[in-house]
């Protein structure tokens, strides 16, 4: 179908340390599938996942990322939205939406970790490190990353903690 692109995830198995790139081929359907929808899509495939994905329109400033994943509680799918450059950043990897699967707690499998996720669809690195050295406390982490991943500069990427409760 002409104009119709398809939806790039990334999904990622973090309990194995696996992840593979996959394609949602493009249909009529699909046409608007981004943010709270994608999510909804996603989570029908696999209820225990968490999606990340970014809005329909990446270059609005007011635009968000969503992140969707069904109540332990009602059993029913849940939404936050995000500010920030996340969505950015996604677009900037080249994917629509970053897709945690698995069974477990992630930061009970690997709580001395941290996901690092550079390059471009389908050229993507994705690496587990070892956060032994990083510092306590949000801020403190975040420069410190933002100087051993970002060589400093900001505006080379996204610093996203992330703990999957």
């Amino acid at each position: 179908m002409r104009g119709l692109e398809a939806r790039r995830l990334l999904i990622l198995e973090p309990t194995q340390h696996r992840y593979q790139l996959r394609l949602l081929e493009p249909k009529a359907e699909y046409l608007l599938l981004s943010g709270e929808a994608l999510c909804q899509t996603l989570l029908r495939e696999d209820p225990k996942a968490l999606v990340i994905a970014r809005g329909p329109m990446p270059f609005l400033s007011g635009n968000k990322t969503t992140v969707g994943y069904i109540s332990p509680l009602t059993d029913l799918p849940h939404y936050s939205f995000v500010g920030g450059r996340g969505f950015a950043e996604l677009l900037n990897l080249g994917l629509d939406a970053i897709v945690l699967t698995g069974e477990g707690r992630v930061d009970e499998a690997h709580p001395d970790e941290y996901l690092v996720i550079s390059g471009r669809a389908p050229g993507l690195t994705v690496a587990w490190r070892p956060a032994a050295e990083l510092p306590s406390g949000q801020r403190s982490a975040y420069y410190w990353l933002l100087n051993r991943e970002l060589d400093g500069q900001a505006d080379r990427g996204s610093i996203s903690p992330l703990q999957v409760i």
